[in-house]
């Protein structure tokens, strides 16, 4: 069984874990995503590496949410803390946590992991196929 590399980051562990359960054969572009290093810019992996680019497209669609809050969100999920994120994006750190806020409430979580987790759930609802039938 595959195990994430230590890099110190609760959000980058629980993609890991979920990754695992719901599709093992994830984990391989998972495990590929470069070290994180907290002294640079985060690494853009979310819509390139954890999901393909019509996944991470569709699953936005299904979230319906803003494209800065996409942003914000596909920054978090790659482990970024709240003052990579502003320096990425060139807003302030008081901005991030408020799109941090709305995205919590817009989900129904209240920290970061939760967040990444509900995301993952909305993503896993979203690939299941339909019970209903058509004639």
């Amino acid at each position: 069984m595959a195990t994430p590399r230590r890099n110190g980051n609760a959000t980058y562990s629980a993609c890991f874990a979920l990754l695992q359960l719901s599709n093992p054969d994830s984990l391989s572009a998972l495990q590929t995503m470069p070290e994180h290093q907290s002294d640079s810019s985060p690494s853009r992996t979310t819509s390139s590496q954890l999901f393909s680019e019509p996944e991470w497209t569709r699953l936005l669609d299904y979230l319906s949410i803003s494209g800065r809050q996409a942003e914000v969100l596909g920054l978090l999920i790659d482990g970024a803390c709240d003052k990579q994120i502003a320096q990425e994006l060139g807003i302030s750190l008081p901005t991030i946590r408020t799109y941090l806020n709305r995205l919590y409430q817009r989900f129904d979580v209240s920290n970061r992991t939760s967040l990444v987790v509900e995301i993952f759930r909305q993503f896993r609802a979203l690939e299941k196929p339909s019970s209903c039938s058509r004639k």
